[in-house]
């Protein structure tokens, strides 16, 4: 799926506000301002996290687990003579088999047997490994979050985005080729307590009508330079040095 704002960003907000509220078509099929589009999102989007509540605290005890709060007790209410002690041994068994589950053999594509070297089933054996092998480190490190997050919190959620970078010219041998200099797959881990899907059928796990990922507390400046929007702050935080704003995405089988 894609990310929204990975397209061009047009230069005026409204042109913004209108392509992002087609995403919510699904949802708001019979508003036609985009600012009723956009209010109806936002419901929705509470209404779903409020479906997830439970599933969110359960995620939230299985990772104090596994930080080691394993007592209910306030340590501010015992008695001076009283101390908690843990032995954290789910951290140990989590990171073990975490190790075990994300590491992966070194890809390879079998290369038919050939006497030419310039053999086209051979070039394209080799291709498939080369883009493998390029994207392997960033897949494998991703996959590394995802199943540590899955070990903790009984869920993990891997992204695979299709981010193609420009293309550019170079020369090959006295020829010139255009190639992505630049990997067009990004792979990202996402916190399963800010992923809430809403399923299409129960049947297949990831046959989802649309789906929101909640972002908070991202720069200000960050997002306004990513969507090409002005915002204004929506975090009370006075601790926080630069202003912050919480990110709805959301996801559809198209965007």
């Amino acid at each position: 799926m894609e990310e929204p704002g990975t397209q061009e960003v047009p230069e005026q907000n409204e042109d913004v506000w209108s392509d992002f509220s087609k995403l919510t078509l699904s949802i708001a099929p019979y508003q036609e301002n985009s600012n009723e589009k956009l209010s109806t999102m936002m419901s929705r989007f509470l209404l779903v996290q409020s479906h997830y509540g439970t599933r969110n605290d359960q995620i939230q005890v299985r990772r104090d687990f596994f930080s080691g709060n394993h007592w209910e007790e306030d340590p501010q209410e015992m008695a001076e003579a009283e101390f908690q002690l843990v032995v954290n041994y789910a951290r140990r068994v989590v990171l073990d088999f975490t190790g075990m589950l994300a590491r992966a053999p070194v890809p390879r594509v079998p290369v038919p047997p050939s006497e030419k070297e310039d053999d086209p089933e051979v070039q394209s054996s080799r291709k498939r490994e080369k883009l493998l092998m390029m994207l392997w480190r960033d897949l494998m490190e991703a996959w590394r979050r995802t199943e540590l997050n899955a070990a903790k919190c009984s869920y993990g959620v891997l992204q695979v985005l299709w981010m193609p970078p420009e293309i550019e010219s170079i020369d090959v041998d006295g020829v010139t080729v255009k190639r992505y200099m630049e990997s067009p797959f990004k792979f990202r881990s996402i916190k399963p307590e800010r992923f809430f899907p809403v399923y299409r059928t129960w049947d297949t796990a990831d046959d989802y009508l649309y789906v929101f990922r909640y972002d908070p507390r991202r720069l200000i400046t960050d997002l306004e330079q990513k969507y090409g929007v002005l915002l204004g702050s929506t975090s009370l935080d006075t601790t926080e040095t630069e202003p912050t704003a919480d990110l709805i995405e959301i996801w559809t089988d198209k965007n």
